[in-house]
């Protein structure tokens, strides 16, 4: 697709603009407004009706303007913007679409219970804008409000709407070569092309999904438990002396005869060393000898309690920062609304994530199983791996067979990636083998390194512990290759 669209964006050319108005003219006409979304702020989806077929009209007039027919879903917030109720409360049918001529300018005449409206679709300037303008030819609403535009036009509810001048000359008639391809592709073709091109590139543009919010939210989590991580490696030193209490009172047991009440120290010989050495036992003088060994006893078994409930704390964040950096690296490898849909439910299932926009837990769900990507092998063994924590958690608890191998990237986040073969009589070859090793190296923190370790072993040592977040597996016995990371150009995704 990148090569039919070189240059700037594609609806800067005219010809093209020109081209899709009229393809969409007859298939608009008399179409029924069944619903109007708002996905982001420069973006509408008028869904309609158009008594044989439903359809999906895209107006975007961002950095990426466009209007075309869209097959995509687009994440919606749950409360529509102003714009977008408006919309909803006057447009009923659509009457017909024209453009200006020489210009990036749509015209949807529409109708509403209110009579006949207009709607200016302006897909120039940055942004472009959207106007509701009523039978007078008076402004009701703008999405982008303004006292003044550079053409001198206040675009304000209640001001007489003007179309801007005419450009001083035809914008850009250029691009021959992406033109000529695109001549010959019309209908849902021209459509899907569009949306494959576009759809990922407002995505990496930050228009779609919650990418950013939940970076944020992973970041303020990972410093949270590093710090606290920190304070545990501190408690801990502090109570390192437990042993020593320990020594104490068993030499204070064997030494009983010289310690008196009221006394607050004594000195007595520790024979276990070599040569033996004087050591000195502070006393609680108020005690007698045996109740100062039972004190010292008494705080040897605290402390050694409270080193177990450090080193047990110290393993539960490590764990937590581990599932986090995996989050963090699905954050990374998302390149559509639906990997971040997956990604903020399993946040907001720990706990650590509330949508700004308070939707309804039906609209929440995660419906079906999760996408997983697939590959064959040189020798033809199908080769699945996940996306995310879901689909790791999916691949490796119901997808994986016994005799199936698994592997992960040792010591970084990763993929769970298995090599799946029909019986565990079937024999994997070492090029097979290492072939998988390198994907899941590649779909892996250590993708840009030279040689990474990764971890391979039958899917039946690997396991789950009560508890342990999506993702998270511990290994009974495994080996490790070391290889280069290989990440596919193209990946066949589908459901398993």
């Amino acid at each position: 697709m990148d090569s039919l669209l070189p240059g700037r964006l594609l609806f800067v050319n005219i010809l093209l603009f020109e081209k899709t108005i009229a393809e969409l003219r007859p298939l608009l006409a008399g179409a029924r407004v069944a619903k109007i979304h708002q996905p982001t702020a420069d973006t509408l989806v008028l869904r309609l009706w158009t008594g044989r077929e439903n359809l999906r009209l895209l107006i975007s007039v961002g950095s990426l303007a466009r209007i075309h027919l869209t097959e995509k879903t687009y994440p919606n917030p749950y409360t529509p913007p102003r714009f977008c109720q408006l919309l909803r409360a006057r447009l009923r049918r659509i009457d017909a679409i024209t453009r200006v001529d020489g210009d990036r300018i749509a015209i949807l005449d529409v109708t509403g219970p209110d009579g006949s409206l207009r709607l200016y679709i302006e897909l120039f300037g940055s942004p472009g804008n959207l106007l509701l303008v009523d039978g007078d030819g008076i402004i009701i609403d703008a999405l982008v409000r303004k006292k003044s535009d550079r053409n001198g036009r206040c675009l304000q509810p209640g001001e007489r709407y003007h179309l801007p001048e005419p450009p001083g000359r035809v914008p850009a008639r250029s691009f021959p070569e992406a033109l000529g391809a695109l001549e010959s592709v019309s209908g849902r073709a021209l459509w899907l092309r569009l949306d494959d091109y576009y759809y990922p590139l407002q995505f990496q543009a930050g228009q779609l999904g919650d990418r950013g919010e939940l970076q944020r939210v992973v970041a303020r989590e990972r410093k949270r438990l590093t710090k606290r991580l920190a304070n545990i490696a501190r408690e801990g030193e502090d109570k390192e002396s437990f042993a020593e209490r320990r020594r104490l009172g068993e030499l204070l047991l064997a030494n009983l005869h010289l310690v008196r009440k009221g006394m607050d120290s004594v000195r007595v010989i520790d024979y276990s060393d070599d040569p033996p050495v004087e050591v000195e036992i502070a006393l609680d003088p108020r005690l007698n000898p045996q109740e100062n060994a039972q004190a010292l006893f008494k705080r040897y078994k605290k402390e050694k309690r409270g080193i177990d409930h450090v080193r047990r704390r110290r393993e539960e964040t490590e764990q937590q920062l581990a599932w986090l950096e995996q989050v963090q690296l699905a954050l990374d490898e998302a390149v559509l609304p639906e990997d971040l849909r997956e990604i903020a439910e399993e946040l907001r299932q720990a706990g650590l994530y509330r949508p700004t926009r308070h939707e309804p837990a039906t609209r929440r769900r995660l419906s079906g199983v999760p996408t997983l990507r697939r590959t064959v092998s040189p020798g033809g063994h199908p080769i699945l791996w996940g996306r995310n924590n879901r689909a790791n958690d999916y691949l490796t608890t119901r997808v994986a067979a016994a005799h199936d191998y698994w592997f992960h990237a040792r010591g970084v986040p990763g993929c769970h990636l298995l090599l799946k073969r029909d019986s565990p009589q079937v024999e994997v070859a070492d090029d097979d083998l290492r072939h998988a090793a390198r994907i899941a190296a590649g779909y892996s923190r250590a993708k840009g390194d030279g040689k990474v370790e990764v971890i391979c072993c039958l899917a039946a040592d690997v396991y789950k512990v009560k508890g342990a977040h999506p993702g998270q597996v511990h290994l009974r016995r495994f080996e490790t290759l070391t290889v280069q990371p290989l990440r596919l150009e193209v990946e066949a995704e589908g459901e398993s």
